[in-house]
């Protein structure tokens, strides 16, 4: 999710400056020209070092400009492979770049760590660490997070995929899941162990549940002495009739088929089952029937929402918030 707010006016004789390698628009003129000999530089705030701010940051390298990045985080994170790291695929270096590196070469970017509180449009201002940076055009490029769908005490339960934290929490509990069941006499509580829920049918989960699949029938298959991994039981849980809903029938059929041969479950046509505070979900299966499981992993990859300070910024400019029934959030105008 990311936001231009842009606030260049003509100074002097002239207008402000473009980028030669970019084009910011801004809501009442294009800016185009070069700056005045010695006129200040106008300032872009770009607040998220994620795939859109990165790529803002880098289009306006190397200009007239005077560029500033701030993110929590001092590296950029190819967020599409994470459940790469949550399945212990990938290590986490493998997926995170620090922003600096990137962008090192533009002498007219500096990078910020830092949190952003607030935004203030009146005085054209951001909040970064109670401190106020004064901008002359704010690109908003926060990303989004998961929904829980109104239920906020859901995550402690059910985790969601967004940063290297969450990755390396669902690896943790994933491997740790097959060391505790090692250590289990009874059955019920090794077949507790080894189930693993998937909240939600969209590119993250399908990859996230067979993911979790090929830890436990390849990489963790003869490690063990006592239980089996491959009989570990992963389900994925979506609320639309299929799977991928997004793409073309024929692609969500294509996609299905590895959950038949490797013996995953789908739990299709429901809203997302409800964690408790006893690890025990409830749901139907594929032909409607009521089915009740016990797991010791769950994990959402169900919806997002655009965050807190998108959204604060967004209404201060006539922007409202549409959602979707299953909790996605979009930004409309008016």
């Amino acid at each position: 999710m990311m936001i231009a707010l842009t606030s260049f006016w003509r100074r002097g004789h002239g207008e402000t400056a473009a980028p030669q390698r970019a084009s910011v628009v801004e809501g009442r003129h294009a800016v185009a020209g070069a700056p005045q000999h010695g006129a200040p530089q106008p300032h872009v705030v770009i607040v998220g070092g994620g795939f859109g701010g990165l790529a803002t940051a880098q289009a306006l390298g190397s200009t007239p400009l005077r560029v500033t990045l701030v993110d929590r985080r001092n590296y950029h994170l190819f967020q599409p492979l994470l459940y790469q790291v949550a399945t212990a695929v990938l290590s986490p270096g493998e997926i995170a770049e620090p922003i600096r590196q990137i962008l090192n070469r533009h002498q007219n970017i500096t990078v910020l760590l830092g949190e952003v509180d607030g935004v203030d449009l009146a005085r054209k201002q951001v909040q970064v660490n109670g401190s106020p940076l004064t901008y002359d055009t704010l690109v908003l490029a926060t990303g989004a997070t998961h929904s829980y769908f109104g239920h906020p005490e859901w995550e402690r339960f059910a985790p969601g995929l967004k940063t290297l934290e969450d990755a390396r929490r669902i690896r943790a509990k994933v491997l740790l899941a097959f060391e505790r069941a090692e250590l289990e006499a009874g059955p019920a509580a090794r077949e507790r162990l080894m189930t693993f829920v998937v909240i939600g049918g969209g590119p993250t989960g399908v990859e996230m549940a067979g993911a979790i699949a090929g830890l436990a029938r390849q990489a963790l298959a003869r490690d063990f002495r006592h239980i089996d991994p491959t009989t570990a039981r992963i389900l994925l849980v979506e609320a639309a009739p299929r799977i991928l809903s997004a793409f073309p029938d024929d692609l969500s059929s294509y996609a299905e088929r590895p959950f038949c041969l490797q013996a995953l479950s789908l739990c299709p046509r429901q809203h997302h089952p409800r964690p408790s505070r006893k690890p025990i979900w409830r749901g139907s299966t594929r032909t409607g029937a009521k089915t009740s499981f016990v797991a010791a992993v769950a994990s959402t990859a169900a919806s997002i929402v655009v965050s807190t300070v998108a959204l604060t910024a967004a209404s201060a400019v006539g922007l409202t918030v549409a959602s979707e029934d299953l909790g996605g959030q979009w930004l409309t105008a008016d």
